[in-house]
């Protein structure tokens, strides 16, 4: 599946479309890998994002956290 769906965002030519299937890539990686709910998905920002620690700061209104992704 994962696999798929990143064959189909390196296909789409460059517009709206392709924004939006790597949108859908980036939200399922999340969703697989990091066990994230989607609210917390849609709450994130460019800054929650530490790609350099391979983690993802999560603003949860009960517990903030950090969820680290596989390599």
């Amino acid at each position: 599946m994962e696999t798929l769906l990143y064959e189909r965002v390196q296909e789409a030519a460059p517009t709206a479309n392709r924004v939006a299937r790597i949108r859908l890539y980036a939200i399922f990686i999340l969703l697989r890998y990091a066990a994230l709910r989607l609210p917390e998905i849609y709450a994130l920002t460019p800054a929650d994002l530490a790609m350099e620690n391979d983690c993802v700061n999560v603003k949860d209104a009960g517990h903030p956290r950090t969820v680290f992704l596989p390599p």
